[in-house]
Order: structure tokens, then C-alpha cells, then sequence
């Protein structure tokens, strides 16, 4: 956890260091001979030996031996500060000030993603990998989607269950119509001078049974909606007159009369 005030410190801090080690490298790493390890001069000589073994010509070449390899000389080795530990450095204040401590956040959302990219590449055959691995990617993604889509499908089942009713299950939301598509040419011939038009485009179906038992069912505007759908169009039809209101009331044996086809109804742009 940090405050402004230790950011403040720290970044003083870091300054301070910088500056010392590079009068540590200048005045006191300076005056020693320091050499590498001998397990460092056997790696680099044999990294030669396999270099030179890739080489077309090799055989006309003295051949590497191990008392060669064992006589060659340690190489001087410096106090370096050209590394990315020391680089990052001075980096560290502005980016706790930008994400926070390091205990924020981690790092395995990165490795998971690296593996799956790995895993995944494996599944190509090398030949344009990164459009195959989108491909693929866009594929679990929509297959992990239609899984939850699924269960929410599953719950409004069990729900409608529960309330006497059969709920059909969908691969999508029923209320988040498509309403961004253009108008229907035909909705468009309209005449200024009627009162109202309703379309008979029938492109954005919504299942009755979703449209009550989804997420948003407790909602005030859908308490008793059928039955009050099933008031209004008995009344329409049988000609009541409308008391601003509604059209009297109905025994549930007269609602039953009115069924919704395919227990669906439409959303449309224009009216």
C-alpha cells in the first residue's frame, strides 16, 4: 500500500540509488579483476564448438578437444547496469501511480492467455496461424456464450415451471430486439393521414413466456400483463365501449378464448 507522501520517497529513493550504483561501478567495481565463472567459460566454449559444427567447412578445421576447451581463458566481466532490472527502475513510482501496487493485480491472466494461444497454435497447420487462432478463439467464445444463454434459458424454464407455464428456450435475449435494422420498404408507403399504422413485419419475433419470466419480470409494468393483454382484445373484439380504463372485466374461462399464435408477438420500428 502506498500514499502520495511514500511515492514521494520512493521516487527520491530510486535517484539516490541510481546515483550510487553507478559510483559503486566507477570507484570500487573499478579496481578489481574480476573474471567469469568456470562453468560460464565451458558453456561459451561449447556454444562455439556447436557453432563451428554448423559451419560447411568444419571438417577441414582442428578439431575441438576438451584440454583446449579447459585452457581457454576466462573472459573480464564488469559490473553491468545496461540490464532491464536496473532500467525498469525508474519506472516503478508511475506505474504504481497508474495500477497500483503489484498485490492489485496478476500476472496470471497474461500466462493463461499466453497458454491458450500456445494451445491453440497446435491446432493450426502453421500456414497463416494468427487468422486460424482468431477463427478458433471466435468460436469457443460464441460456443461459452450459447452455454450461458443456455442456463439462463434453463432457469426460465424451471420458473415458468413453477408458475403452470412452458417457456420455449431461446439462444438469445427475446427482449433485445434488432431494432437497428433499416425500416421495411413497405412501412415506408404510409399515408400522412391516418391516424396510426401498425406494420406486419414479423422480423423481430418475442416468445410471451420470456418476454414475462426474463430478469427484468419484476418490473411493475409486467404485474398481471396477460391477463390485461386478454381483458383488451376481449373487449375489442366483442365491442365493448372503453371506459378510459377498460372494457369491464372477464371470467378466466372468456380469457382463455384468447390465445396469442405461436405465443409470440412482434416488435416494429414504425407505427
Amino acid at each position: 500500500m502506498h500514499s502520495d507522501t511514500t511515492l514521494e520517497w520512493l521516487e527520491t529513493i530510486t535517484k539516490e540509488v541510481g546515483m550510487m550504483m553507478r559510483a559503486f561501478r566507477d570507484k570500487t567495481a573499478s579496481q578489481f579483476d574480476t573474471l567469469e565463472l568456470p562453468r560460464e567459460r565451458d558453456a561459451r566454449a561449447r556454444r562455439q564448438a556447436g557453432a563451428m559444427l554448423q559451419q560447411p567447412d568444419y571438417q577441414a578445421q582442428a578439431p575441438l578437444t576438451t584440454s583446449s576447451t579447459n585452457q581457454a581463458s576466462r573472459k573480464t566481466r564488469k559490473l553491468n547496469l545496461f540490464t532491464y532490472k536496473f532500467h525498469a527502475m525508474g519506472d516503478y513510482v508511475s506505474f504504481i501511480r497508474l495500477f497500483g501496487t503489484t498485490d492489485n493485480y496478476s500476472t496470471q491472466i497474461g500466462e493463461l492467455a499466453h497458454r491458450m494461444v500456445k494451445a491453440l497454435y497446435g491446432l493450426t497447420n502453421k500456414r497463416d496461424a494468427t487468422k486460424q487462432i482468431a477463427k478458433r478463439y471466435n468460436r469457443e467464445k460464441h460456443l461459452r456464450q450459447a452455454k450461458v444463454n443456455l442456463q439462463k434459458a434453463k432457469k426460465l424454464e424451471q420458473l415458468g415451471k413453477g408458475k403452470g407455464l412452458s417457456v420455449q428456450i431461446l439462444s438469445r435475449h427475446t427482449h433485445h430486439v434488432g431494432m437497428e435494422m433499416s425500416t421495411v420498404e413497405e412501412d415506408m408507403k404510409i399515408s400522412p393521414d391516418l391516424h396510426h399504422f401498425i406494420s406486419e413485419n414479423n422480423n423481430h419475433p418475442i416468445s410471451l413466456h420470456s418476454f414475462l419470466l426474463d430478469e427484468n419480470r419484476e418490473d411493475p409494468a409486467k404485474k398481471d400483463f396477460w391477463p390485461k393483454l386478454q381483458d383488451h382484445l376481449l373487449g375489442r373484439l366483442l365491442g365493448r365501449d372503453f371506459d378510459g380504463d377498460s372494457y369491464g372485466s372477464f371470467t378466466n374461462n372468456e380469457r382463455n378464448s384468447i390465445d396469442l399464435y405461436k405465443k409470440r408477438f412482434y416488435a416494429v420500428k414504425t407505427m
